[in-house]
């Protein structure tokens, strides 16, 4: 078995992000961001220019990362030679990160330290400006997005909130708003956006399947809407704990989760059967999806590790680790709490 990169910091693995080509993770660590190949996983840069932890590593396109930090910064890297592009600050601490289908907008959930909310915020980044509008949220939750970007969606304590990806300059955003009957731990959103799905602390796992057409419904509308348009969800369990990490496979036909028994558990949408794998390395805090045939996934560990799984063979292989942060800052499904 190849043995593990170790990075000189606290690994964010719900801030890691895989390109378009499935070939780059970038791999965010303390206030640095390494990139590394997939195959060899050898190291092709390391981004120094936050001074404070980065939370989020998105790719913007083929031509672009970007990252952003606790202190408020974004930044702009080329991926052709890893050089600094442009920086932008936000009023407030940056919590979570995702870009937009159009690779225009950059969906940002700031935490400002003198208000009792946090917001997502939108960012420009072809005009290189703040939109002026926003979503208001009970807490600073983690960002997901459809592979297509069409939607983002976070969980909010009870709620999960969905909106279209691509924001209008000073439109009034109109969010689907899905109440639950306990908190949610964590959310995802399927590759076209057709089918959502939410993690509780109960370790339930609810899934809706007519998603993308309650969201244009509720940004179409003049008030904000509910679930009531969407249809009974198909509701799966197995995890005795709170579920802390859901993905999709990019080919839409199963689910992926992830809790505190460490172990990855694949469910075929189809049918409801799951399968296993394991004997993870710690709580499973994030999964992400790698190739198109619904099999390869980089899986980030509550211990600060990073492993690529095979679902289909079972195959374990160590990616990178990182130091592992004070017990008083782990945080449920979201990694180190800062």
């Amino acid at each position: 078995m190849v043995s593990s990169h170790v990075l000189p910091g606290i690994l964010n693995g719900p801030g890691c992000d895989v390109d378009l080509a499935g070939q780059t993770l970038a791999v965010p660590a303390n206030a640095a961001v390494n990139v590394y190949s997939l195959d060899a996983f050898q190291q092709l840069a390391a981004l120094r220019t936050h001074t404070t932890a980065v939370v989020a590593a998105r790719y913007i396109n083929g031509a672009q990362l970007l990252t952003a930090s606790q202190d408020g910064q974004l930044a702009i890297w080329s991926t052709e030679s890893w050089t600094l592009v442009g920086t932008y600050a936000f009023s407030g601490s940056i919590h979570s990160l995702v870009v937009a289908s159009d690779t225009s907008t950059a969906h940002v959930v700031v935490h400002d330290s003198t208000a009792a909310a946090a917001r997502v915020r939108f960012y420009d980044l072809v005009a290189h400006e703040q939109l002026k509008t926003g979503i208001k949220l009970s807490s600073a939750g983690i960002l997901t997005r459809s592979a297509d970007g069409a939607c983002v969606a976070v969980a909010d304590k009870r709620r999960a909130i969905v909106w279209q990806g691509k924001q209008r300059r000073n439109a009034v955003v109109r969010p689907l708003v899905i109440k639950h009957t306990k908190s949610l731990t964590c959310v995802a959103l399927s590759p076209d956006a057709s089918s959502l799905a939410v993690g509780d602390v109960s370790g339930r796992i609810s899934i809706w399947n007519n998603c993308l057409r309650a969201v244009i419904a509720a940004a179409d509308s003049q008030q904000q809407q509910d679930d009531t348009v969407l249809s009974h969800p198909n509701v799966v369990h197995w995890h005795a704990k709170a579920v802390c990490a859901l993905a999709f496979s990019l080919d839409s036909l199963s689910l992926l989760s992830g809790g505190h028994e460490a172990v990855l558990v694949t469910w075929q949408l189809a049918t409801n059967a799951r399968s296993f794998i394991a004997n993870m390395p710690e709580r499973i805090d994030s999964i992400l999806p790698i190739d198109s045939f619904g099999a390869s996934y980089v899986v980030a560990n509550a211990n600060t590790t990073l492993s690529q799984v095979n679902v289909g063979t079972g195959e374990q292989r160590p990616l990178a680790a990182g130091l592992l942060p004070p017990p008083s800052r782990q945080g449920l499904g979201g990694g180190p709490i800062h």
